[in-house]
């Protein structure tokens, strides 16, 4: 698991915690729950780990602690202040340097839009930009047309088949309906040849999709 798809784990577990409990607690309170959550889906968490901070090869104990490191990963700041501080920030990115890790998320519960309040403090972590997500997906979109028609022309006495089409329209309505794939027709690769994707059906319309498949 990547510091990215850890965090998505983390911020998802972060809003639900937030929607039951609401702001207004203690920190401490918000990171024995949110530590709750992630132990619940498999993850190592530690809680208040000691860093010392090392000067010129000479180790001073001056009781730092880390609120919370993630799989060894992602380091988690919880604040339940009215507003964050510019101290705040770079207090995780301090952490990051002396830890050694990439991924740091700040987080203050005391709001009552949490979405506003999660923000990401990287250290040389290298990001994955908007453009390269959306050529990703575009590539996984791409379906073997030959596969569908074959699959598609037997008879629909069986079961297996019925719900095999059902699936196929369900996730046809929602590739459309993806802010990602918004206006952009879906490509059918026919023999799972890619270089003659340029001769392939596309549809953008589930009435197109349903004369294809059905």
């Amino acid at each position: 698991m990547t510091e990215n798809s850890l965090s998505y784990e983390i911020i998802g577990s972060a809003l639900e915690m937030h929607k039951t409990i609401g702001p207004g607690l203690l920190e401490s309170a918000y990171e024995n729950a949110l530590a709750y959550e992630l132990r619940k889906k498999g993850l190592d968490v530690k809680q208040q780990v000691p860093m010392p901070f090392i000067y010129k090869e000479v180790k001073q104990e001056v009781g730092y602690r880390i609120g919370l490191i993630i799989e060894n990963l992602v380091i988690i700041e919880i604040k339940s202040v009215e507003e964050l501080a510019p101290v705040h920030y770079s207090q995780t990115l301090t952490y990051l340097k002396l830890s050694g890790l990439k991924l740091g998320l700040l987080i203050n519960f005391n709001s009552h839009l949490i979405k506003e309040n999660i923000h990401r403090i990287v250290n040389n972590l290298q990001e994955i930009s908007r453009k390269e997500r959306k050529e990703s997906s575009a590539k996984n979109a791409i379906i073997d047309y030959s596969t569908l028609r074959f699959l598609a022309s037997h008879s629909l006495r069986s079961l297996r088949e019925i719900i095999f089409k059902t699936l196929l329209y369900q996730l046809f309505n929602q590739y459309i309906k993806h802010p990602l794939f918004a206006n952009k027709p879906l490509k059918l690769v026919a023999d799972g040849d890619r270089a003659n994707a340029s001769r392939c059906p596309c549809i953008n319309k589930v009435t197109d999709f349903k004369r294809y498949i059905f």
